[in-house]
């Protein structure tokens, strides 16, 4: 395990997503919504590292992938009252999103399942529900998405409506500024963020900061 800053989190994630090759967009997004399940003390590495491992930018799919788009999705139905629907890759992230969106636009955002509602989120506030379901806060985020990744048709349903949370847990802010992380996962992470690193040539080296080799003669 390794000790891991909210800022670390969010600016190695944002690296790789866009080394993963999605748009510079979608990677900023991606890293404030790993940063903020890590203040909400969810895990969040082994999630995005499955979806960047299986992610190709030029394939098509029906699946919403959360660490991507869970912000712009989250943003267009508190923006237009309009709900959407659908199978989701990395539930957790798209539950991010909802807290994000919900604090910033002050409002609210609804998501179900099958079973039910599976988080709120009102202003600052998120709920989720974790009572009944194996493994507490995480797991019940995680319910269902080993088969979301392998192509399953499980749907979601996110809405900009007022629930009652009776049946769910708040899931708090963390004052904690530091975050425990596995150190295989966060390295997998790594791999895919030194893809946005720039060859370093003599030619840059020159044209750039730092000594080249008339300097160290």
């Amino acid at each position: 395990m390794i000790i891991l800053s909210r800022n670390e989190i969010r600016a190695e994630i944002e690296k790789a997503i866009r080394g993963a090759g999605a748009n510079w967009g979608q990677a900023k997004d991606g890293g404030v919504m790993a940063a903020y399940l890590a203040g909400h003390g969810l895990p969040f590495l082994g999630t995005v590292t499955r979806c960047l491992d299986g992610y190709d930018s030029q394939a098509e799919t029906d699946h919403l992938i959360a660490p991507l788009n869970g912000i712009m999705t989250a943003e267009y139905v508190a923006g237009t009252a309009q709900p959407w629907s659908g199978p989701v890759m990395a539930i957790r992230f798209l539950v991010a999103a909802m807290g994000i969106v919900a604090d910033e636009q002050e409002t609210s955002l609804c998501l179900y399942d099958d079973a039910g509602v599976l988080a709120y989120a009102e202003g600052a506030e998120l709920f989720i529900r974790s009572h009944s379901l194996e493994g507490g806060l995480a797991h019940s985020l995680e319910g269902g998405l080993a088969h979301s990744l392998e192509g399953g048709d499980r749907r979601l349903r996110l809405t900009a409506e007022a629930c009652a949370t009776d049946q769910l847990d708040q899931c708090p802010w963390l004052q904690d500024t530091a975050v425990h992380a596995s150190s295989k996962c966060w390295q997998k992470l790594g791999s895919y963020a030194f893809k946005t690193y720039v060859k370093e040539t003599e030619e840059k080296r020159r044209a750039g900061a730092g000594a080249g080799d008339i300097d160290n003669s």
